[in-house]
């Protein structure tokens, strides 16, 4: 940009957590936070923070709480990208979040800057738990020398962009390789390939990895993944986390799904009961009985083909 040393990237230093980086009931605790180490940085250099986040069973990130690319994070700060991945684990999900962060602002001299830390919300039922992430600091640098006067700062002039001359070889050159182009994408489009592949359906992959789940993992685990499974698909479809008080929203923007109403509830009440009853189990009310995890993966399966037929239709 505006200085060939333009810093793009700087050495992340691991930080140890001490406990107040948990909520009051453990529930939801920051394990680690990597944010730039002694950064000094100027006006558009890229700085990136990884935070890893681990949240007991139940618990699920509030992704519409992130920050969204092209916002300010602070008077000097600009997030330039927000990026996040889940992973279970038997005892609840981490969470990987990246965020990567450019300097937008410039200075005449140096500038210490106190960056305040990112609050994340989860979310369980009508339970909602914050943490936040640590502060840091970083130091921002004039990019032009603190002792020349204002008044003798100016720009460069533009530079006239250089005469091309092309001959009749580059001419066919052109013509060949766009001919190629061309015959490439068409196969592509046939072939279902990038840049083309047509995007599979959430309720059909969530139904897909359903029918794997039967050949492996015990009765609790695989429960557990179930339901985490349909809970991504219904994430994914709407393009946000979906939580049991929003159905009426989700629905409202999506009719498609309405003659499905009464079972995407029992969903929701499932896996709340399965989350947060005992042992880990639902209780008789539902046609399945206490423990039954192989009807349970049966009519998880059955939504999610009706839910994907709905979508295929429409």
């Amino acid at each position: 940009m505006m200085h060939s040393g333009l810093l793009r990237a700087l050495v992340l230093a691991s930080v140890q957590l001490p406990a107040s980086y948990a909520n009051a009931s453990g529930a939801v605790q920051i394990v680690h936070s990597a944010v730039p180490s002694s950064p000094q940085a100027v006006m558009g250099a890229v700085l990136e923070q990884d935070i890893r986040v681990k949240a007991s069973s139940g618990f699920r990130l509030d992704t519409a709480q992130l920050p969204e690319a092209g916002s300010a994070y602070d008077d000097y700060l600009e997030i330039r990208r927000v990026t996040w991945t889940e992973s279970d684990e038997f005892t609840g999900t981490v969470y990987d979040i990246h965020l990567s962060y450019q300097v937008f602002k410039g200075v005449r001299s140096p500038e210490r800057l106190e960056v305040d830390g990112l609050p994340l919300r989860f979310v369980a039922g009508d339970e909602v738990l914050q943490v936040e992430a640590p502060a840091w600091s970083i130091t921002v640098r004039p990019i032009i020398d603190s002792g020349l006067a204002d008044e003798a700062v100016s720009l460069a002039a533009e530079m006239p962009a250089p005469a091309r001359q092309f001959h009749h070889g580059h001419s066919m050159l052109i013509a060949w390789l766009l001919a190629a182009l061309a015959i490439g994408l068409y196969g592509a489009w046939r072939l279902n390939a990038p840049p083309f592949r047509r995007r599979s359906r959430p309720f059909a992959r969530a139904r897909k990895a359903l029918r794997k789940l039967r050949r492996s993992r015990s009765a609790a685990e695989k429960a557990q993944r179930a339901y985490r499974l349909v809970h991504q698909a219904f994430d994914q479809a709407a393009g946000y986390t979906v939580f049991a008080g929003e159905l009426d929203e989700f629905l409202e923007a999506r009719p498609l799904y309405g003659p499905l109403r009464g079972k995407i509830e029992t969903f929701f009440a499932l896996s709340r009961q399965f989350f947060f009853a005992s042992e880990n189990r639902i209780e008789p009310g539902y046609g399945m009985e206490r423990g039954g995890d192989t009807a349970v993966l049966q009519w998880l399966e059955t939504l999610c083909a009706e839910l994907d037929q709905t979508e295929a239709a429409a």
